[in-house]
């Protein structure tokens, strides 16, 4: 039959039979089919050229043409483009203009045009599918044509495209026009593709003239979208991607950051479906990295990081669309300079050199690719030059920030003046010039780069993503000009731009924290304390937003470490301001143990709500413990093992539904259950005695006596905050100098039996010697003055105002030499010492400040004048993280931690560790163990050794005995405090971990080292062992400030237990006495260190 004639039906027989094998494709998926589907349409063509109609060769090229396209849509092969422009092109040489098929051949064609663009860059492309869907439309001869309203969808995209490209208003002004105009008449089924495109016109008008309306209005239309995409919808990676940009505009605009989850939530789903060798697969990737890089910016969570940058690489690695080449590289380029910062704060050069030169090589693409078009190579000379400034930190070399500026003044030079992003490159210039000048710059050199900050400000507007940061640079600068000449305009300036930064929600709260923090300052060093009480406030009441349930623990720290100190300075202020030492105390409260509050307010329970709506405070229940496991190991936890990413998005998901159920129960009515500390609750702390928070600030050093009555301020002249921080520096180098000592003793004693071993024995032991002797001398000379500037003031306050514990309370008016105890050293059979609360505040918290006091080197010296100048003879101390945990463990009902009849309930747990590997063995271990078996029957004794000691054991053990003792190595890392804990068997049980249990327990002993030390750079946070078992339960826990003589802390253990159990029973409740009687029983062991008591202190009620 090849010879001869068809049958003039059979070109249309051919083009239904390739149209029906198409139409299964889209729906089955079976590239079979579609391949079938070409050939027979091909087959069509042909026939039709024989048969000779110019209307029926028209039809059929026009349908093969608009299916070569599709394809390409799937295959991104060049040669499918090229093949569907040429036939659709001839299509309509053939088709008369009236024709049906016209419109759609004009579509499609405008399609391929949009495509040919995106491979070549060439703009002449993209002018020609703008144009010919022009056309379409106005070939479309019924109005009713169900498919308008995607056609003048598709122009609006393209109108907007060009503007991108272009920067004509005109044209983005019409393709909100376009999108509307689909929205009228699109079908149903359609209409959820036709709100995606509406979405990005809308998005890029608010972008460029700061229209909150069009914000709103993209938000509420990409909603609209999700909830009307039928499964399996044909568009779903348009719409969800429309979906998406709209989220993160909001969060954007609005600083909404469940918007951010949301939208990183839906890319992650798109990407994770994207089929192979799709042709736009590297813009999904990028837009993937940039959410998470957003993400990393407010959170500044790592594992966003990370997977931000290899997102990014994915994405170029995956593209083939040269147009889109220059946003992929910007992508790159952002993530790879976000992670050499982040490198170099950690003091990671060399892979922050490595990050900012990747960065600096995906700048330099987008420069390359942006060549004939001034706005995107304005923005590429932008990133290049902030590329080049992080890669001068990473390096140390100045020459890149000369560099780095003369990108910028190209770019100045040719972008736009009305180029939403010229906000941002004249901020860079102004902060190169600023980083560029000396700390004791004059006006004079100030006086431009304050001009260029201020001119970026005001470009920036009073909102959008641009606003704030840029306001903040300009307060920065203003304050270093004003610290120069005091001139009041200048002052009036800062506040008015510190103001633009507090007030926009946008702001990330870290960075509100930080102006609100350097305005109340400057204002504090002016004299004006009202103002600045007041500021202070305000960046208080912000710092627990830094601490939102959807951070991790990691991120919240290194938040909160850049606010070290905030709450002191603004109690001090407070205090400075009008004397009101309880309005001080709550800002203490609200801006100290702001990680803790967090767990706590997980765990807050309210009866109301739990009997007026159960189903609500049950699912809270659920979503906080959830949440807390997260703080810690969640595998050693049971919970199933999950990625950085995957963890930091369920923590997000699980933050997005607890806020919103804390929303319903305020509502409801029960919003106290999360509420700050009551004046009420704070003083109930004070039940059994004074509580003395001593807050250490720059402005000024105070006690802050909390009894029953009240909250009253006592002046500590002697005490400055640069004095307790060289004291505590001073102090944990040299228990630093002895821990090195003895690691070398413990290394030369296991290396062997040779003369070196010897010599490095001998050696070590010297070192011993005087590391310990320099440690002594050190202590002795702290104690004294912590008495001299603290303790003996706060005495003298409680001797004048009538606040004296009640064991020998002092009548009103007193000598200090009356309050306390007896007038001569104490002995440790004298337990009905007066009890007294220290709460030290910022670096006095590393001091052992409920030893202070001179001691005497000889112990039958007589005791001076007066009685004893030490705290150890006068009362019976204990240590508090925050008056507010005090509050809680006085009134937490005491419950057994086992559930009734459980095998824990009222027993004592033994965790002992005589061996580890790695560490000195703990000999004395032995004799705890044996102590505590002749105090315990069986019955009521669990002991854990090795192999039994593992993480997971221990962990379920703690939250089921009511009372326990640990004896093992314990660490402590200064800069990372989180991760120091217990060593056992199998690792570390880290303060994270313990923190994210929960426990009933009464009394806990860590006979280990360092389980009560906090951080150095977050000392107000009380991050150690000893506060994470305090908070998350136990009722009285004692434990060490630095590490301890095993001999010491074998007969301290030893002599607290005995005293909880000589009345036949063990009554936790006697701790805090049972701790000063061990105490003054080593002070009096002439056989041990002459200040081996003073590491051990006492948590509790």
């Amino acid at each position: 039959m090849d010879g001869d004639a068809a049958e003039p039906s059979s070109a249309w027989r051919l083009l239904l039979e390739g149209q029906a094998l198409w139409s299964e494709y889209t729906t089955g998926g079976d590239r079979a089919q579609e391949d079938r589907a070409l050939a027979v349409l091909a087959r069509a063509v042909e026939q039709a050229d024989r048969e000779g109609d110019p209307a029926l060769r028209g039809v059929t090229r026009s349908s093969l043409g608009t299916m070569r396209v599709a394809r390409y849509e799937m295959s991104g092969a060049q040669s499918d483009v090229d093949s569907g422009v040429e036939l659709l092109t001839a299509a309509l040489r053939y088709l008369p203009p009236d024709h049906g098929e016209v419109p759609g051949a004009l579509a499609t064609l405008a399609s391929a045009s949009l495509h040919r663009y995106h491979r070549s860059g060439v703009a002449r492309h993209l002018t020609e599918a703008v144009e010919t869907a022009r056309r379409g439309i106005e070939a479309v001869r019924d109005p009713r044509d169900f498919r308008l309203g995607g056609w003048h969808s598709n122009l609006g995209g393209l109108l907007r495209l060009r503007f991108e490209l272009t920067g004509n208003e005109r044209d983005l002004d019409e393709a909100i026009v376009s999108g509307r105009r689909a929205l009228e008449c699109v079908p149903p089924a359609d209409r959820a593709l036709a709100l995606g495109a509406l979405i990005g016109h809308l998005i890029q008008r608010a972008v460029r003239r700061g229209d909150l309306t069009d914000a709103a209005e993209a938000l509420a239309a990409g909603r609209e979208a999700l909830a009307a995409m039928p499964p399996g919808y044909v568009a779903r990676y348009q719409v969800i991607g429309a979906a998406v940009s709209a989220l993160r505009f909001d969060h954007q605009m609005a600083g909404h950051r469940a918007s951010l989850d949301e939208a990183i939530d839906l890319q992650r789903e798109l990407t994770a479906s994207l089929p192979e060798g799709r042709p736009d697969a590297g813009i999904h990737f990028s837009n993937l990295s940039e959410l998470l890089r957003l993400r990393y910016e407010q959170l500044g969570t790592r594992s966003d990081l990370d997977e931000a940058v290899d997102t990014a690489r994915r994405a170029e690695e995956a593209n083939t669309e040269r147009a889109r080449a220059p946003h992929l590289a910007a992508t790159r380029c952002l993530a790879a300079r976000a992670l050499s910062t982040e490198l170099a704060e950690k003091g990671d050069k060399e892979g922050a050199t490595v990050a900012a030169t990747e960065s600096v090589a995906a700048a330099r693409r987008i420069v390359s690719g942006s060549a004939g078009n001034p706005l995107l190579l304005a923005r590429g000379l932008l990133h290049q030059a902030n590329a080049l400034l992080a890669l001068a930190v990473a390096t140390g070399e100045r020459d890149r920030q000369s560099e780095a500026l003369a990108c910028l003044e190209q770019a100045a030079g040719i972008a736009p003046a009305d180029d939403p992003q010229r906000a941002v490159l004249l901020t860079t210039m102004g902060l190169v010039g600023l980083n560029a000048l000396p700390d004791d710059a004059g006006a004079d050199a100030l006086d431009p780069v304050v001009t260029q900050l201020r001119q970026a400000a005001v470009l920036g507007g009073d909102s959008g993503p641009n606003a704030s940061q840029a306001a903040a640079n300009l307060v920065v600068a203003l304050f270093r000009r004003h610290r120069d000449t005091g001139r009041p305009e200048d002052l009036a300036e800062l506040l008015k731009w510190s103001d633009t930064v507090l007030e926009a929600d946008t702001t990330p709260p870290p960075q509100r924290v930080r102006i609100a923090n350097l305005a109340a300052g400057v204002l504090m060093e002016t004299g004006d304390h009202r103002e600045a009480a007041q500021r202070y406030a305000r960046a208080v009441e912000l710092l627990p937003m830094t601490a939102w349930q959807g951070a991790d623990r990691a991120s919240v720290e290194t938040q909160l470490t850049e606010a070290r100190g905030l709450a002191s300075d603004a109690a001090a202020a407070r205090l400075t301001a009008d004397g009101n030492a309880e309005a001080a105390l709550v800002l203490l409260e609200t801006g100290r143990g702001v990680m803790w509050t967090r767990m706590l307010q997980l765990r807050a329970e309210s009866t109301a709500l739990q009997r007026e709506h159960p189903e609500l405070a049950t699912r809270l229940a659920e979503i906080a413990s959830r949440l807390t496991l997260l703080d810690g190991d969640g595998e050693s936890a049971g919970l199933v093992p999950l990625s950085p990413s995957q963890r930091i998005d369920h923590r997000a998901r699980l933050a997005r539904e607890y806020r919103d159920l804390v929303r319903q129960a305020v509502a409801a009515g029960h919003g106290d259950f999360l509420a700050p500390p009551s004046r009420e609750e704070l003083l109930s702390a004070a039940a059994a005695g004074p509580v003395v928070v001593v807050n250490i600030s720059r402005w000024r050093c105070d006690a802050l006596v909390v009894t029953t009555a009240g909250v009253t301020a006592c002046p500590l002249p002697g005490l400055d905050a640069a004095r307790v921080e060289e004291w505590a520096a001073a102090h944990l180098a040299a228990q630093h100098r002895v821990d090195r000592a003895h690691a070398a003793l413990h290394r030369a004693r296991t290396a062997g039996v040779n003369p070196a071993a010897f010599r490095a024995q001998h050696d070590a032991r010297n070192e011993v010697r005087q590391a310990t002797r320099h440690a002594e001398t050190m202590l002795e000379r702290v104690l004294g003055l912590l008495w001299d500037t603290v303790a003996e003031p706060v005495l003298a306050h409680l001797a004048e105002t009538g606040s004296a514990p009640s064991a020998g309370r002092a009548a009103h008016g007193a000598s200090p030499a009356d309050v306390g105890g007896g007038d001569r050293p104490a002995t440790p059979e004298q337990d009905d010492a007066p009890r007294l609360w220290w709460c030290p505040t910022g670096a006095l918290a590393l001091l052992p400040l409920h030893a202070a006091g001179h001691y005497e080197s000889s112990p039958d010296a007589p005791a001076p004048a007066g009685g004893p100048r030490t705290l150890l003879d006068r009362f019976t101390c204990s240590s508090v993280p925050t008056v507010r945990a005090l509050a809680r463990a006085r009134t937490v009902p005491r419950h057994h931690a086992g559930e009734p009849g459980a095998a824990g309930a009222g027993r004592m747990l033994m965790v002992a560790m005589p061996e580890t590997p790695g560490q000195p063995p703990l000999p004395e271990v032995d004799e705890e163990q044996a102590l505590l078996r002749t105090l315990f029957p069986a019955a009521l004794l669990t002991v854990r050794t090795p192999p039994e000691a593992t993480r997971a054991v221990v962990r379920e053990d703690l939250r089921r005995h009511d009372w326990v003792h640990v004896s093992c190595h314990g660490t402590q890392d200064l800069d990372a405090p989180s991760s120091g804990g217990l060593l056992l068997v199998d690792g570390m049980l880290t303060v994270a971990d313990i923190g994210a249990g929960q426990h009933r327990g009464e009394f806990i002993l860590l006979s280990a080292c360092r389980t009560v030390t906090g951080g150095r750079g977050l000392p107000d946070e009380a991050i150690s062992l000893g506060a994470a078992l305090h908070y998350s339960g136990y009722r009285h826990v004692v434990g060490t400030q630095w590490s301890v003589d095993a001999r010491a802390a074998e007969r301290f253990g030893a002599s607290v237990h005995t005293a909880l159990a000589s009345d036949g029973g063990y009554t936790p409740e006697r701790a805090a006495a049972a701790v000063r009687g061990a105490a003054l029983r080593l002070r009096a062991d002439t056989g041990l260190p002459r200040f081996s008591w003073t590491p051990f202190t006492h948590t509790g009620p």
